[in-house]
């Protein structure tokens, strides 16, 4: 969901939009960092996670944010559904 401002700050408009599944689950769990410049913010570096990281580390975290996402997901498809 994303939200705007209107009537001059005033009143916030919500609307709801869509993403495809994959670019939905790369902004979750993004496998690249990138590094902008300062005062272009043109991209100078782009690393992948699973590259360069610890994978000690690393898979701890992505378990967590996952479980963490399911959870979220689950809940809310547990309130719409009343089966």
């Amino acid at each position: 969901m994303t939200s705007e401002s209107i009537a001059n700050g005033l009143a916030t408009r919500h609307n709801w939009w869509e993403r495809e599944i994959e670019p939905f689950a790369q902004a979750l769990i993004p496998d690249t960092l990138a590094y902008r410049t300062t005062h272009t913010f043109e991209i100078a570096v782009i690393l992948r996670i699973t590259d360069h990281a610890d994978r000690a580390a690393f898979m701890p975290y992505a378990a967590a944010v996952t479980r963490r996402a399911t959870a979220a997901f689950r809940t809310m498809a547990a309130e719409a559904d009343p089966d």
